[in-house]
């Protein structure tokens, strides 16, 4: 029986040796850890995450470590027979980490507690002298103490201030490093790494727009939402809703859902926060505020709505996008933000290894989902919660595709369930999008699991406006088979028996976005999921 100090040591050992990126132009076979069935093909590359795998027929395919084991090709077999020293009785580590409000509030708590407890181990919280800072203790069940981990939810910027100086061993931050944070660095490279950091993609999350639970506002526009937190709308009267003067709640400067939102709303429209804005460093405040305000207005992530409303982002024909997980995993809902941990290079702190591995792996998803993030795990809806924008589409575009189609469609999903995994394309072609192609592997993994009732998978495939209905519905068709033969290719024989896969295609109808600009194209070419 492994102390938790040594199964400490065991976990920054197969982290640590995992680090090094490494590159072999040689066949690997890697099979799932249920034996649901395995995925062969040349390696690309290699790293603490897993493998990417290029797959004939399908692409590069992302293949997560946590979730597989490679069993023939280059493995590394060596790997787990190198130890490292076992954390010495009566010598418990520190390790700091720092970063936001919101992340240290909600995620890294729950996270500590599911570490500690993966160890046989319990966490204890102490609040610092400075409220921001949470000081916790691992003690093992004979009350020795493991270690400690310190959380500092002091912002982003400071935390790569005290990277730099080595003051941190770790900081969680929501958007890629650059000089503006005040730490000079290089712009990343492509493999992820800096000169002066490791960047490590952990996570998503989504911010909200909320506004109080007695404010009968239930959408606005990104355009409308600018215009309020710049100043340039300032009585809810301009937006059709009873007159009161509004009042802006936002996070302060150093928090990193500030950045996230100033840069995907704010910027892109050329203005910036009034200069009346109420503005908080702690992330319960950006939404109690705003919920005991009736006239209030401000931006949280997922998880801190509490008392307030969060609103639907609208569009200009209609449709709207639903602050929710599943649009926020669908790629249908536009607040959604890559959260990351930097380093200062490998990590030598044995705790913080062991931590950070931790929290990469599968067995830190269910924790991610209960804190309000976007976990890896697909999720499902039922067509009542798609029926809003077929609605819409049957005044839409039922001008220019047919009633009969689109009663099919109907048919076909009625008693069926949408999964959030979606498919995407270039401009007329068949050819997935990077993030499409790592999502059949999410895909193979669901329709082999032992938990999915799933008897009939359907690949609807759809296309943008532009084109003829006869040109859409062939490239609609042509991408719902493409994922479909990309999926064979990835299950082979592991097919559940009795598990039927059909595609079909709708051409441009039930789009979940307006087709007035690239981007909003660029999300109906897509193939969505639906089981039953």
């Amino acid at each position: 029986m492994f102390s938790p100090a040594s199964l400490i040591a065991i976990a920054c050992s197969t982290w640590l040796l995992l680090q090094s990126s490494i590159v072999f132009a040689a066949e690997i076979t890697v099979r799932k850890r249920d034996n649901a069935f395995a995925i062969s093909g040349e390696m690309v590359s290699s790293d603490h995450q897993g493998w990417v795998i290029a797959v004939d027929g399908v692409g590069d395919l992302a293949v997560s470590a946590q979730s597989f084991v490679c069993v023939s090709g280059p493995c590394s077999d060596d790997q787990q027979s190198q130890a490292v020293a076992a954390i010495p009785p009566g010598s418990p580590l520190t390790t700091t980490w720092i970063g936001g409000s919101d992340i240290g509030t909600e995620a890294l708590p729950r996270l500590i507690k599911a570490f500690a407890a993966s160890l046989g181990a319990s966490a204890s919280l102490k609040i610092g002298a400075d409220v921001k800072n949470l000081e916790y203790s691992l003690n093992g069940a004979d009350g020795r103490l493991i270690g400690r981990i310190n959380i500092e939810r002091q912002g982003e910027a400071a935390g790569l201030s005290a990277l730099a100086k080595d003051q941190a061993d770790v900081v969680w931050a929501r958007r890629p490093v650059f000089s503006d944070y005040g730490v000079v660095t290089p712009a990343p490279a492509a493999a992820d790494v800096t000169a002066a950091y490791l960047r490590h993609p952990w996570a998503q999350d989504a911010l909200t727009v909320l506004v109080s639970q007695e404010n009968p506002v239930t959408s606005l526009s990104l355009d409308d939402i600018a215009k309020v937190f710049s100043g340039q709308i300032k009585d809810w009267s301009e937006l059709g809703q009873p007159a009161g003067k509004i009042n802006v709640y936002a996070p302060s400067s150093e928090m990193g859902a500030w950045d996230q939102f100033d840069s995907q709303v704010l910027k892109p429209r050329g203005v910036s926060l009034t200069d009346a804005a109420k503005r908080f460093v702690h992330a319960t405040q950006w939404s109690d505020e705003v919920a005991n305000d009736r006239h209030g207005i401000g931006v949280s992530p997922f998880a801190f709505v509490r008392k307030a409303k969060a609103i639907s982002i609208s569009r200009s024909c209609g449709l709207s996008s639903v602050a929710s997980i599943f649009s926020a995993k669908a790629g249908e809902y536009p607040l959604v933000g890559q959260l990351y941990f930097y380093t200062a290079g490998k990590l030598k702190n044995p705790l913080a290894a062991a931590l950070l591995s931790f929290v990469m792996s599968d067995k830190a998803q269910p924790v991610l989902k209960s804190a309000g993030l976007i976990d890896r795990d697909p999720e499902t809806v039922g067509f009542n919660d798609q029926a809003g924008r077929i609605a819409v589409d049957s005044g839409m575009s039922a001008r220019t595709e047919s009633p009969a189609l689109l009663s099919t469609l109907i048919k076909d999903t009625r008693a069926a369930q949408r999964l959030s995994l979606t498919f995407r394309f270039g401009s007329s072609t068949a050819n997935l999008d990077a993030r499409s192609v790592n999502d059949i592997g999410k895909l193979a993994n669901f329709v082999t699991s032992k938990s999915s009732a799933a008897r009939s998978v359907l690949l609807l495939g759809f296309a943008d406006s532009v084109g003829s209905r006869e040109s859409n519905a062939a490239v609609a068709g042509g991408r719902a088979a493409r994922v479909h033969d990309a999926l064979l290719k990835v299950v082979g024989t592991a097919l559940p028996q009795g598990t039927n896969i059909v595609h079909s295609a709708y051409g441009a109808l039930a789009p979940v976005s307006c087709n007035q600009t690239a981007d909003e194209r660029a999300l109906n070419r897509r193939v969505e999921v639906w089981v039953r």
